[in-house]
């Protein structure tokens, strides 16, 4: 639950915006100081809540950021920087098919999207599986490629190595019309 409160601190606001509220309208019938107190106090604990959110890194977070710096690099056309986000038994596989799309086609954009995170800390090491709808849009830099974007439903699986989340496996399908 405490990891949740950090991903998520809306219900906390939510609470904290009735508590407020409640001693807001306490105070306007009695004039008790205390309930100014009060919605001080609440003020301040969301506040707080807020600022955990924000520094507090969690494993959801930390998979979050594998996603993003890979939507980085391939905006950059950095291949390596990709390859960098691979476990080393997984580079294996699908290092080749990356770099063999590199040389096909030159990046213009990318995106994720509809991202749902699940980790799984009882396995040893820690694993996750990403999921969302990648979209990546490019320019043939030889005839072979026809069209100018690619979206997919993207699922990553990742495993923490070494203190770090690296992709091991992933599956794509794609999505028609989009």
């Amino acid at each position: 639950m405490s990891v949740y409160l950090f991903e998520n601190p809306y219900p906390a606001l939510t609470l904290g915006v009735l508590v407020a509220g409640f001693c807001a309208a306490a105070f306007h019938v009695t004039r008790k100081s205390a309930f100014l107190w009060t919605i001080a106090a609440t003020v301040l604990a969301v506040g707080t809540v807020f600022l955990l959110c924000y520094f507090v890194d969690t494993p959801r977070k930390q998979v979050k950021a594998v996603i993003d710096e890979g939507i980085s690099a391939v905006c950059a056309n950095d291949i390596e920087r990709i390859i960098a986000l691979l476990a080393p038994n997984a580079g294996s596989e699908i290092a080749p098919y990356i770099r063999q799309v590199s040389r096909m086609v030159k990046f213009t954009a990318a995106k994720a999207s509809n991202v749902k995170i699940t980790v799984n800390e009882l396995t040893s090491p820690h694993s996750a599986k990403a999921e969302f709808h990648a979209l990546v849009l490019f320019q043939g830099s030889r005839g072979e490629i026809i069209g100018d974007r690619y979206a997919c439903r993207m699922v990553l699986t990742l495993e923490k190595q070494g203190g770090k989340w690296l992709i091991v496996g992933y599956t794509e399908k794609p999505l028609v019309g989009k």
